[in-house]
């Protein structure tokens, strides 16, 4: 009778093992390869300091502010490069960001499928981006090579 019992639960053990490993594994390659073609879609200036990101689950996209000042209020537009130069092809309205300095903690605006303006929709020409930050210091800074 106990002989019995483990070779049932090893047979379920094994069964629940067959059916959920293409399923988690599955579940991992889409959001890695959601995470790049989110990523494709983003505008990527290595020196800017305000850039977005695909979100770790890879169905977003998310800004965070990594400097030493506070983040009032920023812009998200479509830019692309021609002939090694940056250009900004159209810009939306700021949208608040009340995102604090970094410190202990980075703190991320987050979007994903249910909202709005995601990047397969954003940019018909070009690529989505940070056009313009306005920081708690008073100044601001906008995309540039």
């Amino acid at each position: 009778m106990i002989r019995h019992r483990f070779s049932w639960t090893v047979a379920v053990v094994i069964a629940c093992l067959v059916v959920a490993t293409p399923i988690l594994c599955g579940s991992r390659q889409s959001r890695e390869e959601g995470i790049k073609a989110i990523q494709s879609r983003l505008l990527d200036v290595r020196t800017a300091p305000y850039k977005l990101t695909a979100s770790a689950n890879g169905k977003g996209y998310q800004f965070c502010n990594t400097s030493t000042v506070g983040v009032l209020q920023f812009r998200l537009g479509c830019a692309d490069r021609k002939n090694g130069k940056l250009r900004i092809l159209s810009e939306r309205e700021f949208e608040n960001g009340d995102l604090p300095r970094a410190g202990q903690e980075i703190s991320c605006k987050f979007w994903d499928s249910n909202h709005g303006f995601f990047p397969g929709q954003a940019c018909k020409k070009g690529r989505l981006a940070v056009v313009e930050v306005l920081l708690e210091n008073g100044r601001a800074w906008t995309l540039k090579e």
